[in-house]
């Protein structure tokens, strides 16, 4: 048999989806699952969107879309970057594709050649490193500290990672895994730092309407300087609960999203119309439409956290957005001597997930997916009951792992 290709092969699949496949195929033989696993809202999606769908399919022709998005959609998008955003950019800048991951593998396949490094902070949404390694790329961790007086965002603690390789950095806020927002001094800092730096910033921005404490800011509010290397992404599977509608988008440097769609065009070809026509809709009336639904995720929020504080030297990143709690085990497992490897100072959260789920029927996220070992992921975007019964679970877990008698 013929090769296959190396840095492929080298991937790993997606521990969120890997995790909850398991949760299903138990649920399918009949076992109560509490999933804290999936990163999808569980608040339904705006009944304007679905009968926008609904109607677009009786009335719209069943044909193929124009790659990229059609004009409709992205004369939507860019309404809604101006006035929400304050982001101008023309509808040649903008381009739509099958959901924000997507829109983010193609365009690492369009910015990195091989050995190119791309930086972002650890813990990084799972997929980041995997598309980078795709496109042949390297992965550049910078680590969050959340002790010890270490800003991740000052230019003297970033520069130990910034190399004349790198080519891009992403920044995700709202977080995903931890929910955190850098605050406007800290965005300050860092967008200081990469103005003088020749990198591509790519901003995920997909969960920018969920947010408790206070609005989302991205680095180009504080400095619009960036704008010819500033890369915006977004979509509508967060903020609108459309997770099965596949529609995210990139607006960027024209060059960039030129390149994007020519990829594009090559791959899914187009949206469907249909998908064009919710998505429409609902950029259409923005945030507002799911405020409501918003406001309860904090009260989930707040009720797990309360939760958790049941448990001895458990700590988190303080989440002002997205629907996840980061938890930080290390101390409790230093403590018990239980999923610790054989190597020093390492940890075997993956392990103890699957005792999770396979004994007591939860699923979380372990640490391993974010590059921090030691941490587990939860979200809380779940019925309140669940959420209540789930947790009461995974605190009597933790608190079975007992020092040593």
């Amino acid at each position: 048999m013929p090769s296959l290709a190396h840095h492929i092969r080298a991937l790993q699949p997606s521990a969120t989806l890997a995790i909850n496949t398991m949760a299903r195929q138990l649920r399918s033989q009949g076992h109560k699952i509490c999933n804290f696993s999936v990163g999808e809202p569980d608040y339904p999606p705006p009944h304007g969107a679905i009968w926008a769908t609904v109607n677009s399919l009786y009335t719209d022709p069943i044909r193929y879309g124009m790659a990229g998005g059609g004009l409709e959609l992205r004369t939507a998008i860019q309404d809604k970057l101006s006035k929400e955003n304050g982001y101008d950019v023309s509808v040649d800048q903008i381009v739509c594709g099958a959901g924000a991951k997507h829109i983010l593998h193609h365009l690492m396949c369009t910015l990195i050649n091989p050995g190119d490094e791309i930086a972002l902070h650890r813990p990084y949404w799972t997929s980041y490193r995997q598309q980078i390694a795709s496109a042949q790329g390297v992965t550049v961790d910078i680590p969050y500290h959340r002790d010890g007086g270490q800003c991740p965002y000052d230019p003297e603690y970033l520069d130990q990672y910034f190399t004349p390789s790198t080519k891009g950095f992403i920044l995700c806020s709202p977080n995903n895994p931890t929910g955190h927002m850098p605050s406007q001094q800290q965005l300050t800092k860092l967008a200081r730092y990469l103005l003088n730096k020749d990198v591509w910033i790519i901003s995920d921005e997909i969960y920018e309407y969920i947010t408790f404490d206070h609005p989302h800011q991205s680095l180009y509010n504080v400095c619009p300087e960036l704008k010819d290397r500033y890369i915006h992404i977004n979509g509508i599977s967060k903020s609108f609960a459309m997770t099965g509608w596949r529609m995210g988008y990139l607006a960027g440097p024209q060059p960039v999203a030129h390149l994007v769609k020519t990829l594009i065009s090559h791959s899914t070809t187009s949206l469907p119309i249909f998908v064009e026509k919710a998505a429409t809709w609902a950029i259409s009336r923005g945030s507002e439409l799911m405020s409501e639904s918003i406001g309860k995720l904090k009260s989930k929020r707040d009720a797990a956290i309360q939760l958790l504080k049941g448990v001895d030297d458990l700590t988190w990143i303080e989440p002002h957005g997205a629907f996840y709690l980061f938890i930080d085990l290390r101390k409790r497992l230093q403590t018990s001597g239980c999923y610790l490897k054989s190597e020093a100072g390492t940890y075997d959260t993956l392990q103890l997930s699957l005792d999770l789920l396979h004994h007591h029927h939860v699923t979380v996220v372990a640490g391993e997916a974010f590059g921090c070992p030691g941490f587990i992921r939860i979200s809380y975007a779940t019925a309140m009951g669940d959420l209540t019964s789930g947790l009461g679970k995974l605190v009597e877990f933790l608190k079975t792992l007992s020092p040593p008698t």
